[in-house]
């Protein structure tokens, strides 16, 4: 390209009235009088836009961030969804002066009907200046690039070649269904204590596009309490204080349909059934529609939710009354999207106890001098929130050995300590374990022996060689006994022989002798009968 001095080059221009244009003597300069200045050499790209995010994998009602790139001079990119036939136009985001674009939190399912439901889309980001995608005059596109110029709008809707036509990007999207997932919850022991209640226990896990899940408890008594997780942006939810009781504030109606006074949503002792709860895809408990009477409504500020959660609770059902009704209105009613996963404990008082006192030797309730006592139990209170103390209350260097304490232990509310004995006396001390009101006490020894460790006996083979087959001799086969008396087998009017058998031996024929006379009568008694 050259670029020519205008120095040269006589701008003036003259005017005359009526219209006349008089270029003047140095408007036609000769080409030869030019001089050249500078020569230079320049490429012209074609725009282009990078989607950096969505990719991949959307699950309905998430937030992402919707970003990426584009070549110097866009200064709008337009997205597009499509499933079946023409793209859909669902978000414009405007180009930074980096050539980057970003719209934080973005819930692709609610600017989008296309991206609402799981299945494989396409999506495309173009230039939204893009002849192919403007609609110059056309007011009924309801996103516009410039909203104070009505005359320049986008088309709501595109085929796929106008995408293909205008500069930027095509991707595929995979759009996924909400899901529930409970990773943990503090059930210690399949209990929960009662002191406890407030304080609230640990539940977490993942609800990947809700805002929040719900924890419901159903008491023995038929009685209904109910609380809420937030979900975080990433999909995941945890709480370290879900009160077990009294979460809910309800008020009850008459017979004439008034307030009544506040309803007691706290749990009795006994069994409880516990569930957490996501409304699904659709963002709707159940179908939506719920029947129960209005005053319920009215007496509890207005909140439909409420309402109904109060009318459950002022119709004495038992507990499984209670699980069905809930459960006809969301996870069983028709075309029900819901989820939930159920749990159940024992709701009670706390409690701790010592199961073991060893030391290093193993042996239970017996610990050497100069040893380490491991002291372990079982307890149904939340860790980290309460805390076992266990101290040597009595014994004849009690005072000289310290305080051990935990606040960890698992579900299965295993917890251990341990506390060194060096310099105590022998003799029989008691330790003690507390947490809140509870405790328990055990007994053990402190001994100046050495202690052997249990020592576990050697596996044995059980299996032997065969031993090898012994030589055939000829034996004699005995008759097997049987139970049946034989009958003799003599000619009538005739007695049996006596059978005679030789032996050594004092007095051994003689016995032989009253034997054959026992037998003969007998036989004799028989015959009479």
């Amino acid at each position: 390209m050259t670029v020519h001095n205008p120095s040269v080059v006589d701008n003036n221009v003259e005017f005359q009235q009526g219209g006349s244009w008089n270029p003047g003597a140095n408007s036609a300069p000769d080409v030869q009088d030019l001089s050249e200045v500078d020569d230079d050499t320049f490429t012209v790209n074609e725009g282009s836009i990078t989607l950096d995010n969505p990719q991949g994998t959307y699950v309905v009602g998430s937030e992402v961030n919707v970003n990426g790139s584009t070549a110097p001079g866009i200064d709008d990119v337009a997205l597009y969804a499509r499933d079946e036939g023409n793209f859909e136009h669902f978000l414009t985001v405007s180009v930074d002066g980096d050539d980057t674009f970003e719209e934080e939190d973005a819930i692709l399912s609610q600017l989008s009907n296309v991206l609402s439901l799981p299945g494989s889309y396409r999506i495309a980001a173009v230039d939204a200046d893009d002849e192919a995608v403007q609609a110059v005059g056309d007011e009924s596109g309801e996103n516009t690039v410039d909203p104070t110029d009505p005359d320049v709008t986008l088309e709501a809707s595109l085929t796929a070649s106008e995408v293909s036509s205008a500069v930027g990007t095509q991707s595929s999207l995979r759009v996924t269904d909400t899901g529930l997932t409970v990773d943990y919850v503090s059930i210690v022991n399949g209990q929960v204590a009662v002191e406890d209640a407030q304080t609230g226990m640990t539940i977490n896990g993942t609800a990947p596009g809700k805002d929040s899940v719900s924890v419901s408890f159903y008491g023995p008594r038929g009685t209904y309490d109910r609380t809420t997780i937030t979900v975080d942006s990433n999909g995941e939810f945890e709480s370290e204080s879900v009160m077990v009781s009294n979460n809910l504030a309800l008020t009850g109606v008459d017979e004439q349909g008034n307030p009544a006074g506040q309803l007691d949503t706290g749990l009795t002792q006994g069994n409880v059934v516990m569930s957490v709860f996501s409304d699904g895809r659709d963002s709707t408990a159940g179908d939506g529609d719920i029947s129960f009477p209005t005053d319920y409504v009215a007496a509890n500020g207005g909140d439909s939710q409420d309402g109904w959660y109060a009318y459950l609770n002022d119709q004495a059902l038992t507990q499984q009354q209670l699980i069905d009704r809930v459960a006809s209105e969301t996870v069983e009613d028709t075309g029900s999207d819901d989820i939930s996963e159920v749990f159940q404990f024992r709701y009670t008082e706390g409690r701790v106890s010592i199961d073991s006192v060893t030391g290093e030797a193993g042996q239970a309730f017996t610990v050497e001098t100069n040893d380490t006592i491991s002291v372990s139990g079982v307890t149904n209170r939340q860790p980290d929130d309460t805390t076992i103390m266990v101290e040597v209350i009595e014994g004849p260097s009690a005072s000289s050995l310290d305080i051990a304490s935990t606040d960890a232990w698992g579900t299965d509310g295993q917890w251990s300590v341990e506390i060194p004995t060096e310099g105590v006396e022998t003799g029989n001390y008691t330790v003690e374990a507390s947490v809140g009101g509870n405790s328990d006490i055990r007994s053990f020894q402190v001994t100046g022996e050495q202690l052997e460790e249990p020592t576990e006996p050697e596996p044995t083979d059980t299996a032997t060689e065969p031993e090898p087959d012994p030589e055939p001799t000829e034996t004699t086969e005995e008759p097997e006994p049987t139970t049946d008396e034989p009958e003799p087998t003599t000619a009538a009017g005739t007695e049996p022989a006596e059978e005679t058998t030789t032996a050594t031996g004092p007095g051994f024929t003689a016995v032989l002798a009253l034997v054959a006379l026992v037998a003969a009568a007998l036989l004799a008694v028989r015959r009479r009968d």
